[in-house]
């Protein structure tokens, strides 16, 4: 490279030539090599190919004609952001530093300037000459954007907290049903919930993340400038973890997918302007479609399987042996809807599966379980409610056939319960009156509730006492102990029936609208319960986790990489995946409670049969809406379901209306909130005044 003399150039020999460092953020980076530029006090611009440089002159007091030392002296420079437009040129962000040598040269050095390069010919203009020099382009490695450090670690954290909201809110709710019912205990959800949810994030969970899931956004719109994507994903974090930490303490079971689409409008909103924002079908409008499409699908499919159930098992003169018919045919047919629940959301790996792979899938998965029901279940449950088997235990299940062989059964003792009470008397209120339903449906037939006829087996129970005691305590391990294991010893079934707030209401009149039915029969119904909560669970983990990997996601690798996202969609690391799997699961252990007792019973009366209607119509909604494409909420699945299976009471008042308003209330106002917040944070970052502005 040849060096030109110039006019203002000394007789001193030229200075070694420096690079001149071109950072680019497109995923191929650039060095661009410059010779030294000896002008003193010159005002300096770059023109090359692609992109124009500029560079203003060192203050007056830093110039030669000042008596600069000869040692030099190193001046950092940083521009506000300069956007240079025309027909060639790309967006340049201005940031480097200058080193003023004792002849008053300029030597570009790092840190570098930060724009796109893959120039050939540069001419240097200053306000004394106009220079041409044949530069040179060197591929170099992407560089992380160490310099933006704080807001990956800021996602990091509100990142954990949306993905433990995710937990409390969004999974607790959809578990609401199940100990609702009594077919499991809490800390038997806790411990179902979290292996099947990790389990889905972890094993089939996306590799891949869109860089904006919710396509609200166009993502060409931050091509060149990366990093502001980088700022608004955080804040879209922000937003909707604030916003889930408000409605899980309020109990709102709202949409963990609705909060982080409201956060991503508010950022494109603050950034590329509301008419750049898909307020079409594909974007913001499936959001208010979603409100009536997805409780209304549930509902209708919930309503249909429960009476479907009553009129064939529950309703029939020996409920227990039609259910025996019953159970395998649901087994195999549940396991068949939440495979295809499964292939198509939740295995985000498995691409465009073929018409052979479903259907082998669907009848190979359904027919294997049927089989196994046969074989495995019914001799159980014969044992256990027919021939009232106390003595067996729950590993009795792997012997099959070899039960029927079992001996005679001794005599059970006087207050031994076989299966749970399942509709064990509430306490209202303050504890004063409990519940005691005119009439209780059994056999088909109704009879007077005087606890002898009710097909419960379970006598003298101990009605629950404060479920949230607290244990007065110094030593420091039964603290740490009482902290820790605080949400998973809650009575959440007893809770539900305290009126703690105004919409509560009168759950007793809504309790003694809806009949209650053979206790033997509905204990058939717990384990088909277990099962589609386990799965939509599994199916949840692996698609769903994506609301807060997605972003999180997006931000790393804008990050770590300091590339330019021009791709679709974002590679996601494992331990991404895990760390918000995790964070999933500790917010479901920590503070899932509230939301569970908050729902369930207070909506409307729960029983095994009841919830496995809901739980069951929420996956075959899911499933149509998927292959569908329609925009629906699993959160809003639940809950539709719920009014439809309790409307099957045949009375408006056996559902707490007052409950279900405040659920869609929350509903209504989750994309406003978590927009405005994201918006406001975003437009006030990227606008704030700051010195030598």
């Amino acid at each position: 490279m040849t060096w030109r003399p110039h006019l203002g150039q000394t007789d001193d020999p030229p200075i070694a030539p420096q690079p001149m460092h071109f950072f680019s953020t497109q995923r191929s980076i650039t060095v661009l090599t410059v010779p030294p530029l000896r002008l003193p006090c010159a005002s300096i611009s770059i023109s090359c190919s692609n992109s124009v440089y500029h560079f203003p002159s060192p203050p007056p007091h830093a110039a030669p004609c000042a008596g600069l030392p000869a040692s030099g002296l190193a001046l950092a420079h940083q521009t506000a952001p300069h956007y240079s437009h025309n027909a060639t040129n790309y967006l340049v962000n201005l940031k480097f530093l200058l080193v003023v040598d004792g002849y008053g040269s300029l030597v570009p050095r790092d840190p570098p300037l930060i724009g796109p390069g893959f120039a050939t010919n540069c001419n240097v203009h200053t306000n004394r000459s106009v220079q041409t020099e044949q530069c040179t382009t060197h591929p170099t490695a992407a560089m992380p954007l160490h310099q933006f450090d704080y807001i990956f670690a800021i996602a990091m954290i509100f990142g954990f907290l949306d993905a433990f909201m995710i937990g409390a809110n969004d999974v607790a709710n959809s578990w609401a049903t199940s100990v609702s019912s009594r077919s499991v205990t809490l800390k038997q959800a806790m411990v179902l919930a979290t292996v099947m949810e990790f389990a889905g994030a972890i094993g089939v969970g996306g590799r891949v993340a869109d860089t904006i899931r919710t396509k609200i956004v166009s993502i060409d719109y931050f091509k060149h400038d990366p990093s502001v994507l980088m700022l608004g994903m955080t804040c879209a974090l922000v937003s909707s973890s604030i916003y889930l930490s408000i409605a899980t303490r309020l109990g709102m079971p709202v949409s963990s997918t609705h909060s982080i689409m409201g956060g991503v409008i508010g950022m494109g909103v603050a950034t590329v302007g509301a008419k750049n924002i898909n307020w079409g079908w594909a974007g913001v409008a499936q959001v208010f479609a979603a409100w009536a499409i997805a409780p209304g699908l549930a509902g209708i499919f919930g309503a249909i399987i429960f009476t479907i159930t009553k009129y064939g098992v529950l309703k029939r003169e020996n409920p227990v042996k039609a259910a025996f018919v019953m159970v395998p045919i649901y087994f195999g047919f549940t396991t068949a809807i939440l495979t295809m629940l499964i292939v198509w959301k939740g295995a985000t790996t498995i691409k465009n599966p073929s018409t052979a792979l479903i259907l082998g899938s669907i009848f190979g998965v359904g027919g294997g379980v049927a089989l196994l029901t046969v074989i495995f279940l019914l001799p159980y449950l014969y044992r256990l409610l027919i021939k009232d088997d106390w003595e067996l235990k729950w590993y009795h299940l792997f012997f099959g056939p070899l039960l029927l062989k079992r001996g005679d059964v001794p005599p059970k003792p006087e207050d031994h319960a076989i299966v749970t009470d399942y509709y064990q008397t509430f306490q209202y209120g303050n504890g004063n009156e409990t519940a005691a339903p005119a009439s209780t449906e059994v056999a088909g037939e109704d009879v007077e509730n005087d606890g002898s006829k009710t097909g419960s087996i379970q006598k003298n129970i101990d009605l629950p006492t404060d479920v949230e005691e607290k244990k007065s305590t110094k030593n420091p391990l039964q603290i740490a102990k009482n902290f820790f294991l605080r949400g998973v010893n809650m009575d959440v079934v007893a809770h539900q029936s305290k009126k703690s707030s105004a919409l509560v209401g009168d759950l007793k009149s809504v309790h003694d609208a809806a009949a209650h039915y053979d206790n033997k029969a509905e204990h058939t119904y717990s384990f088909l319960q277990v099962l589609t909560a386990c799965t939509a669970s599994f199916a949840h983990g692996a698609n769903d986790v994506a609301n807060a990997v997605g972003p999180l996601a997006t931000v790393f690798t804008i990050w770590n990489s300091g590339e330019k996202i021009l791709a679709k969609s974002a590679a996601v690391p494992i331990w991404v995946l895990a760390y918000c799997g995790a964070a999933i699961s500790i917010g479901l252990w920590f503070y899932g409670y509230n939301m569970m007792r908050q729902l369930g019973n207070r909506i409307t009366l729960h029983s095994p049969s009841r919830g496995f209607s809901m739980e069951l119509g929420s996956a075959v909604t899911v499933v149509m809406a998927t292959r569908l494409a329609l925009p629906v909420s699993t959160t809003q699945c639940i809950s539709g379901a719920t009014v439809g299976v309790g409307l099957c009471a045949g009375t408006w008042r056996a559902i707490n209306w007052r409950m279900i308003a405040w659920i869609y209330f929350g509903w209504i106002i989750t994309l406003p909130c978590t927009g405005i917040i994201s918006g406001c944070l975003t437009g006030i970052i990227l606008n704030a005044p700051h010195f030598g502005s």
